[in-house]
């Protein structure tokens, strides 16, 4: 009679190769469009990527100095149950690992494609940035609701980018319809 975990041993060759290929993070479509390409201005792609790749660097920098822990904590474990559980976590913060090199890649190859910034060059560019964002979600607010949120009002007023007057009308019959 097969027990539950037999027929896992069973079928876990099978798995496997679908655990890989399916635990690879977010994909390549996600990050350049939802990560990296979310954003209105190339400075400000460019840092988003940046950030990513400080962050994946860290992160997969921190998993193999606990996987090479774990390893050491495998090899000298001499209790059978206890090594078949930390052969499980190796297992498990390998597929996490490869996923993270994956999206390391990912962003490695924008970021080799990208134009670079300097501090001042975001600076300088931040401006525009505000501008081309707060127009966008504007646009969205009027598309979603018929109306700018006040939120967005008061980011746009706080950025001074209300210079524009038929921002500025909506802005007072907005104003008008919350005073009544």
């Amino acid at each position: 009679m097969n027990t539950a975990i037999d027929i896992i041993n069973d079928k876990r060759k099978e798995l496997e190769q679908a655990f890989c290929s399916v635990n690879a993070g977010r994909t390549d479509y996600q990050i350049e469009n939802f990560v990296i390409g979310t954003h209105d201005t190339a400075s400000r792609q460019y840092q988003q990527c940046v950030i990513e790749l400080q962050t994946k660097t860290y992160s997969i920098r921190r998993q193999i100095i606990e996987q090479r822990k774990m390893i050491k904590k495998f090899d000298a474990e001499t209790d059978v149950d206890e090594k078949e559980l930390l052969g499980i976590s190796l297992e498990e913060m390998q597929l996490s690992l490869d996923s993270e090199v994956r999206e390391w890649n990912t962003l490695y190859n924008i970021f080799q494609q990208m134009p670079k910034f300097t501090q001042q060059e975001f600076q300088d560019a931040e401006a525009e940035y505000w501008q081309l964002r707060l127009a966008r979600q504007a646009q969205e607010d009027i598309m979603a609701h018929g109306r700018i949120s006040v939120g967005n009002l008061d980011a746009m007023w706080q950025a001074k980018h209300i210079d524009n007057p038929a921002v500025a009308f909506i802005q007072q019959h907005e104003k008008k319809e919350l005073t009544q």
